[in-house]
């Protein structure tokens, strides 16, 4: 045991003093030159050391290689990201060879913008409509010099109808377009004439034709609102009958006037390109002979067709 102890110690002493005193000649050696005069000089020693106990001592670099072999490859693990696939993921690889991805800036105070459609996106560039109208209009004041005697009394117009179509062409939310209208109401009550009651009746007729534009927006998917404006030239026609005796003939008053009227209306999508329209417009047309200036309260409903 002894002679044992004493040779790895002889060993250590030939080994050590070579090695150092080539460190100090050559501080400027490598360091994969000094680990590899390191692995020959432990080879040496190591087969030395067979010689004296007859038994094989292994080497470093054969235990290295044994352990590398017996360590099975891991199948779970992705294979590391290459410099190709990098600019396709947005990312960047570290030091320790993770993917850094980079992720956008997260701004609370940023403005976010969020694209709304147009009535001319979901409905179309025209649309055609034509409608049906509940008539009420309002009361008008008639006058009239008669023989000498002032005739004044106020015509109680009852409910009537109308009918007609708008035709536009739509740029964003905003329309621009054409309307006939045309609205037939009647009238029969009573005056005071001196000291007698005198009954009378008749009708009239309003044929406008209007310039008219408007503002609709969408609601959601299933409808729209609007709201517009029209100027127009038309007829406006009030026949009177007054009922003075069995003879009694109708006077008739027709004159070419302005009007003017404001809307407001609802649409409901059926499809695509129908609608069920649904308004309320205010016309209002001038003075003519014997008769003030003349308001009509339209409800309307018709269908649209949008192309």
């Amino acid at each position: 045991m002894k002679s044992i102890v004493a040779l790895f110690l002889l060993l250590f002493l030939v080994g050590y003093i070579p090695l150092n005193a080539q460190m100090v000649s050559s501080p400027q050696e490598s360091r994969e030159e000094f680990f590899s005069r390191m692995e020959q000089r432990a080879a040496s020693l190591a087969q030395k050391m067979s010689e004296l106990s007859g038994k094989e001592i292994p080497t470093a670099s054969s235990t290295f290689d044994q352990l590398d072999s017996t360590v099975p490859e891991s199948p779970g693990l992705p294979p590391a990201p290459s410099a190709t696939n990098l600019k396709d993921t947005g990312g960047m690889q570290g030091d320790n060879g993770l993917l850094l991805m980079e992720s956008p800036p997260d701004d609370p105070g940023a403005e976010r913008y969020e694209i709304v459609p147009t009535m001319q996106d979901t409905h179309g560039k025209n649309y055609l409509l034509p409608f049906v109208s509940l008539s009420v209009p309002s009361d008008v004041l008639f006058s009239k010099t008669n023989g000498g005697t002032d005739v004044n009394f106020d015509v109680e117009n009852e409910r009537g109808y109308g009918l007609g179509f708008k035709i536009g062409r739509r740029f964003e939310n905003w329309d621009l377009g054409v309307e006939l209208n045309y609205n037939r109401f009647s009238y029969a009550g009573q005056y005071r004439l001196q000291n007698f009651d005198v009954g009378y009746t008749g009708n009239g007729d309003v044929l406008f034709l209007f310039a008219h534009g408007g503002l609709s927006l969408p609601i959601r998917d299933y409808g729209w609102l609007r709201a517009g404006l029209g100027l127009g030239l038309g007829s406006r026609t009030q026949s009177l009958t007054h009922k003075l005796g069995p003879s009694s003939s109708p006077s008739v008053t027709s004159e070419s006037t302005f009007a003017y009227n404001f809307n407001l209306s609802f649409g409901y999508d059926l499809t695509e390109k129908y609608n069920l329209f649904v308004g309320y417009q205010f016309q209002n047309t001038g003075d003519m002979e014997n008769y003030e200036s003349l308001s009509l309260h339209l409800f309307q409903t018709g269908l649209m067709t949008n192309f």
